[in-house]
């Protein structure tokens, strides 16, 4: 799943992590070889070398749902908070995380995730479901 993303050339420097995550998604860092191919890194190590962004996205995100939903349980709030938002951006029907959302968050956050979710039902429907006129 590549939720908003757009691609990223070989040669560019990049680099993606969570904040206390212990795994980043990486191209010409110093960390990784700098010959054009992005890597998924996990503990220092590497764990994924690919040409495509797409794949090496698709990976990173794998293991973000995986850190965000062990964190859905935490003792802190704003980390229960931070790992439902995480989640609901690339599942965006992940029911522990809005049941989360729905606890822990504010009026705001709840009206939040309802704007979302209404907009996520809708997107489904594809275009043209609505605004159609009746045939007479």
């Amino acid at each position: 799943m590549n939720v908003g993303t757009a691609d990223v050339a070989p040669q560019t420097r990049y680099r993606r992590q969570l904040q206390g995550a212990d795994f980043s998604l990486e191209a010409n860092t110093e960390t990784v070889p700098g010959d054009g191919h992005f890597y998924l890194m996990q503990g220092g190590e590497i764990k994924l070398r690919s040409d495509s962004f797409t794949e090496a996205v698709d990976a990173y995100n794998g293991l973000c749902k995986r850190y965000w939903r062990e964190h859905l349980q935490s003792e802190a709030p704003e980390e229960r908070m931070a790992s439902a938002w995480g989640l609901i951006s690339l599942e965006p029907s992940n029911q522990e995380a809005m049941d989360v959302i729905r606890h822990d968050g504010t009026d705001a956050d709840v009206a939040r995730l309802e704007q979302l979710r209404r907009k996520s039902r809708f997107a489904k429907k594809g275009p043209g479901a609505f605004g159609r006129k009746a045939k007479e």
